[in-house]
């Protein structure tokens, strides 16, 4: 025995897996949908930057605010753009986001895993 009073009954419900799930980072969130995707057949893409000083940089010729990763597999691709649980979009982020369209541009934050794993099953 803690010692520790039993949870308050607004708390007996806590769900920890989503708990840790909020608290991932974007690295590893992002690395926990490449696994699925792999498992599920798709082809997956991620365009990593690399620390050129104090900086990060990526070799890239166009505009900014890509998604994070490309998806595909039988004729249909995905845009994948990878936040932690508070992360926000930057202004050139929702720019790409409403050139693509909902058909194929997604926003993946941690809390949304049960759903991302539906889409890619």
């Amino acid at each position: 025995m803690t010692g520790l009073p039993p949870l308050p009954l607004p708390f007996a419900d806590f769900d920890l897996e989503a708990y840790a799930q909020a608290k991932m980072t974007e690295a590893a969130w992002q690395m926990s949908i490449i696994k699925q995707a792999h498992a599920c057949g798709w082809l997956a893409v991620h365009f990593k930057p690399s620390k050129v000083g104090d900086h990060y940089l990526t070799q890239v010729l166009g505009d900014a605010g890509s998604p994070d990763l490309l998806l595909a597999r039988n004729g249909v691709l995905l845009l994948i753009e990878v936040k932690a649980q508070r992360g926000r979009l930057s202004p050139e982020q929702e720019r790409w986001r409403d050139a693509i369209g909902p058909q194929q541009w997604r926003c993946w934050r941690p809390s949304y895993k049960r759903a991302a794993w539906e889409e890619l099953a």
